[in-house]
């Protein structure tokens, strides 16, 4: 009769067993949620931190010079870095990678055409190009890219990025004009209004030098991005830097697109592309990319 007994209280038993294996579940469950939010957040911080070192490699080879106070385009990117948190120790390898302290880097270019018709130029920093390289063939052959000269689908110019006076400052148009007629002074060829919507939605307007059409209702923070001749670009840039009203941001050599083909894409083509922009920026070597159907 005892052991007819012990059946009866076994349910009882499992109750709280099973009562005590729900909490801990639910404890998991919240646990793999701030993981997984973590993880998000992990992965923008590691991009941002990529983009910041592309950038700081970028302006010590435009300006020529590791020091601040005699490259304006280093000194802009450092202030947008620490701006966005970005750790003083994180700026501080990031320039000394770039001037090869702990590595000697070599600046190379690849051309790739992707999807028949998509030219690509991938500028690289690298200290070992076999690794470049066979990481480059690697993403190449997952998403059906062939190496192949696509320089002749692009114009190489050099652009001068600056910050103007906000649309609501009195002087905001006379200040802007006397940016444009500095930049007209200095082989300008022709140039964007980029503006910030109330929401911080990038929009541009292109505007052709010899129109000089007016652009009105800039809104928050606003730029002028001027084009010229590469063999002027340094002439441009610091004519602009000492310009009261400019704040300096970059100079930089680009690869403009002759004939963008972003409108013969589908929704699928897009998508399957934007995967292979993030593969191709993943990579810690990546400074540039240029593509023909991007809009600079």
């Amino acid at each position: 009769m005892l052991r007819l007994a012990f059946p009866a209280f076994r349910p009882l038993c499992s109750r709280r067993s099973l009562s005590t294996s729900q909490a801990v579940l639910a404890g998991h469950n919240k646990w793999s949620k701030i993981k997984e939010k973590k993880g998000v957040n992990d992965a923008q911080r590691g991009q941002l931190l990529s983009r910041v070192a592309r950038d700081i490699a970028i302006a010590i080879r435009s300006g020529g010079s590791a020091d601040p106070n005699l490259n304006s385009q280093l000194a802009a990117v450092i202030k947008k870095a620490k701006d966005q948190d970005v750790p003083k120790d994180n700026i501080e390898r990031a320039i000394e990678r770039a001037q090869g302290k702990n590595k000697k880097g070599e600046i190379v270019t690849y051309e790739a055409l992707a999807f028949e018709s998509v030219g690509i130029i991938i500028e690289s920093l690298s200290d070992n190009l076999n690794r470049t390289i066979a990481n480059l063939r690697e993403t190449f052959n997952d998403h059906g890219v062939q190496k192949a000269s696509v320089m002749w689908m692009f114009k190489k110019v050099g652009r001068v990025d600056v910050k103007i006076p906000k649309a609501q400052d009195p002087s905001a148009a006379q200040e802007q004009d006397a940016i444009l007629e500095v930049a007209l002074g200095n082989d300008v060829e022709n140039f964007d209004i980029v503006e910030s919507d109330e929401e911080g939605k990038q929009l541009m307007k292109v505007c052709q030098v010899l129109c000089f059409i007016p652009v009105p209702g800039l809104t928050l923070e606003s730029f002028i991005k001027l084009y010229c001749p590469p063999e002027r670009l340094a002439q441009l840039a610091d004519a602009i830097s000492v310009h009261p009203s400019a704040e300096f941001q970059e100079r930089r050599i680009i690869y403009m697109p002759e004939n963008p083909n972003e409108s013969s894409f589908d929704e699928e083509a897009q998508e399957k592309f934007a995967k292979l922009l993030d593969r191709l920026w993943a990579d810690e070597d990546t400074l540039n990319i240029w593509t023909t159907i991007d809009k600079i």
